[in-house]
């Protein structure tokens, strides 16, 4: 445990133990026993590291004798003294078996007396709040040189080209309006054309902006304009499952049943077509609307995500379930 934080909790012991003495003491000047306190602090610093050179060079555990600074308790109001708290680490450096560790922390102790002596001949801050503020104010830290004003922004190249130009066109449109103005029937021709050349332009600017909507558009909707593919009917979609299974690609013809069942669902107005469905959905859907071929349709849409969605092969023995099970519902749902 490093000792070198205690300074603080040292010092703060020293003031609570030297703060009333000087209203206790008669005929005595203030500084005399603060002087000898700071005077025992350095000895008994000293003496620790006498011990500490002792455990470094003997490489064994050091026997710490105790030490007692003159501090009368009456300087402290609280009961609490310098004396007390260093011998509590005293005692706690004592018990340290290792002769390293006691070496490293009787010299930290020692180097906390001394800043504690050291510090306690500075002057105290300032009590008055303004005027601690004042003093900390005026350091150079908090300094601010007086600057001039920033630059005007210089132009670029291309802020010279525009202004240029714009003088140019600008000395043009005077001259021709000038001459206009002069003779009126050159100035009524002037008007009329500028504006239907300003009109043109607007056309134009309109007709650039709808062709780049509509090329967007075109985008990410390609398929826009395609008429619908008309709907297949269940039994047509049927017959090309089967035919499906018959080449062998059995994931294709359980996907041509399971648009089948849908169809039939659709058809029979049970169920309404409903493509943003999922296969899930769609089964629940079916248990609420056509309880009787809960089961059924089940067996297909199980084997029907399996095919589109696991990526796995579908086989002639799963691809006849789900046949059996589209023959087993279609009387349930056409009745």
């Amino acid at each position: 445990m490093n000792v070198m934080p205690g300074a603080c909790a040292l010092l703060l012991l020293i003031a609570t133990c030297v703060r009333p003495v000087s209203a206790q003491a008669s005929g005595v000047s203030d500084a005399s026993q603060p002087a000898g306190l700071d005077q025992a602090l350095v000895r008994e610093a000293e003496q620790l590291d006498a011990a500490a050179q002792t455990a470094a060079t003997h490489h064994t555990h050091v026997s710490i004798a105790p030490i007692v600074l003159l501090v009368p308790p009456s300087q402290s109001a609280s009961g609490v003294s310098v004396d007390r708290w260093v011998k509590s680490q005293l005692q706690r450096i004592d018990r340290e078996r290792s002769s390293t560790t006691q070496e490293r922390e009787l010299r930290d102790l020692a180097e906390s007396l001394r800043r504690a002596a050291v510090d306690r001949g500075q002057p105290a801050p300032p009590d008055d709040p303004q005027v601690l503020a004042l003093s900390i104010l005026s350091q150079r830290a908090y300094a601010h040189e007086r600057t001039a004003p920033a630059p005007a922004p210089r132009e670029t190249l291309l802020d010279k080209v525009l202004k240029w130009l714009g003088g140019h066109v600008q000395d043009l449109i005077r001259a021709i309006f000038g001459a206009a103005v002069a003779v009126p029937l050159l100035g009524r021709i002037t008007v009329i054309t500028f504006i239907v050349a300003v009109a043109a332009l607007a056309v134009y600017l309109i007709y650039l902006l709808v062709s780049t909507l509509a090329r967007r558009q075109r985008k990410f909707a390609p398929n826009m304009g395609t008429p619908l593919a008309p709907l297949i009917e269940p039994h047509t979609l049927y017959e090309q499952a089967k035919a499906a299974a018959r080449a062998g690609q059995y994931a294709q013809a359980v996907a041509l049943l399971f648009q089948a069942s849908l169809r039939m669902f659709d058809g029979a107005g049970k169920l309404p077509y409903d493509a943003s469905l999922t296969p899930g959905e769609y089964r629940r859907a079916v248990r609420r609307s056509v309880a009787a071929a809960g089961d059924p349709f089940d067996q297909i849409a199980k084997t029907f995500v399996l095919a589109a969605f696991a990526e796995r092969t579908i086989t002639a023995d799963e691809y006849a379930a789900a046949d059996q099970a589209y023959v087993t519902m279609r009387p349930l749902v056409t009745a």
